[in-house]
């Protein structure tokens, strides 16, 4: 393998539609359609996708193995149309639910999966497993969503020393003004939505790909879920390719979407730094009661609440 590689890459905009058990199946073959013959090496789903994301137990209903049916859908895929794939999975092992994200290759093989670590837990079981997986193209970085927004994923992750971070999300910020969100917030929400994949290629100097998923969210279970709502709250995609040095290669809007481009891997030959933190090791700022009160305690409650379901 060479010093210096060249992958195209493709990024999957999807609309969130958890409320269509297959709907989302075809929605996401439908783009991969469009894909065929560009020589794309990679192409990644949002968090979740192509199922759906829901913080509440309307999840519980498509959970599955890995050899279930999103992962047979992805081989297929792979195999179609010849490249790698990233998706999520509500994935089951008979014990436990994970929110799970995966790669096949173009044979059709389950090359690895990594578990959510700061996971919705009313829902699913943390996980503090690896967070990469290894390719024939390079080692992938994957932090789901909320784990990439941690100091202690973000470490785990620089020191496994991969070829390029993924950041599949399902992401929701603040989109209607109430009594309580302000034009200013929506503003800030956005402008972090913006700008937050460039947290990677500052500090790894590796490449970095944000795939968020658009669209309405479902009910979140919990305390938080009384201040994150559908009516205020919604996905606002703003997929991102960005290269090692930090330059947008492309970035998509608020709607459904593909975005393609090329990256370079390369070993980075300046060592990686550990980026400012703040509330409770967080790589942004953010409400200092919410995450010093409220979200320990959500948390606490939210693992008494999924050990007692989980025994039903």
């Amino acid at each position: 393998m060479s010093d210096i590689r060249r992958l195209n890459i493709a990024l999957l905009q999807l609309k969130n539609r958890i409320h269509k058990e297959e709907g989302s199946f075809d929605e996401a073959e439908q783009m991969l359609q469009t894909l065929d013959g560009q020589n794309i090496d990679f192409a990644f789903l949002p968090e979740l996708l192509p199922r759906g994301y829901a913080a509440n137990e309307i999840s519980w209903r498509y959970k599955e193995r890995l050899t279930g049916p999103t992962v047979q859908w992805a081989k297929s895929m792979a195999i179609r149309y010849g490249m790698h794939i990233g998706f999520g999975l509500i994935e089951h092992t008979g014990k436990h639910v994970y929110n799970t994200y995966a790669i096949v290759d173009p044979e059709g093989t389950l090359l690895g999966f990594v578990r959510k670590q700061f996971a919705e837990s009313y829902v699913f079981k943390p996980e503090k497993g690896p967070k990469f997986i290894d390719t024939s193209l390079g080692r992938i970085g994957i932090g789901i969503c909320a784990d990439s927004h941690q100091k202690k994923v973000f470490k785990q992750i620089a020191q496994a020393n991969v070829d390029v971070v993924v950041l599949p999300h399902a992401w929701p910020v603040a989109s209607v003004e109430n009594k309580i969100i302000s034009r200013q917030d929506i503003e800030d929400a956005r402008a972090l939505l913006t700008s937050y994949p460039l947290v990677y290629p500052r500090y790894l100097h590796i490449p970095a790909l944000f795939i968020n998923t658009v669209g309405d969210m479902q009910t979140m279970k919990g305390l938080l879920g009384k201040f994150i709502t559908p009516d205020a709250f919604s996905f606002q995609g703003m997929s991102t390719i960005c290269d090692q040095n930090r330059n947008f290669i492309g970035q998509l809007d608020h709607q459904e979407g593909i975005l393609t481009g090329t990256i370079v891997i390369q070993r980075p030959t300046i060592k990686w730094e550990m980026p400012k933190t703040y509330q409770k090791g967080w790589l942004h700022q953010g409400s200092t009661i919410i995450r010093h009160v409220i979200m320990p305690l959500d948390g606490l409650l939210g693992r008494l609440n999924y050990a007692l379901r989980k025994k039903k």
